[in-house]
């Protein structure tokens, strides 16, 4: 089996396709940094950049959380339950109590968050979710709880 090989722009080592992260606009549909390097680089631009990009990240989770935390809460930015307005407390509420199941089946992993408030924005904000606080929302019974408790009734 003759694999086709691509060498990395930075490293200088020709390496099987992959070892290139996809990227459509490119030339052979493959960024040109292999992985490794692309990921040395991503280590060593964060240690250099510690501070700025952490400011960028907490401004970019305020831009693509915020609008689905308004939308979810009727404008209020608060937890449907109690209240809490803290807008750092404030997470979206699975309507089916498979939160973490439906995030899974997105390929989103990790709990959410930036990734999930960007795909309720490509999806139109479907309907649905509320806006509770991170304690109300692990008060909510979970799937597997709901499921659980049906079998004993």
């Amino acid at each position: 089996m003759n694999e086709e090989l691509k060498t990395c722009s930075r490293c200088d080592i020709p390496k099987p396709f992959t070892e290139f992260y996809d990227r459509e606009d490119a030339k052979e549909g493959k960024r040109y940094w292999c992985i490794e390097c692309n990921k040395e680089w991503g280590k060593q631009r964060w240690q250099e950049h510690k501070p700025e990009l952490q400011e960028y990240h907490k401004n970019y989770s305020r831009i693509v959380r915020g609008p689905a935390l308004f939308i979810y809460s009727d404008g209020t930015m608060q937890c449907a339950i109690c209240g809490c307005d803290e807008y750092g407390k404030l997470c979206i509420h699975h309507p089916n109590n498979d939160g973490t199941a439906h995030r899974k089946s997105l390929g989103i992993d990790g709990g959410g968050g930036v990734a999930f408030a960007l795909w309720l924005r490509k999806n139109g904000y479907p309907i649905g979710y509320r806006v509770l606080c991170k304690t109300c929302n692990l008060k909510q019974p979970r799937k597997k709880e709901i499921s659980a408790s049906k079998k004993t009734e």
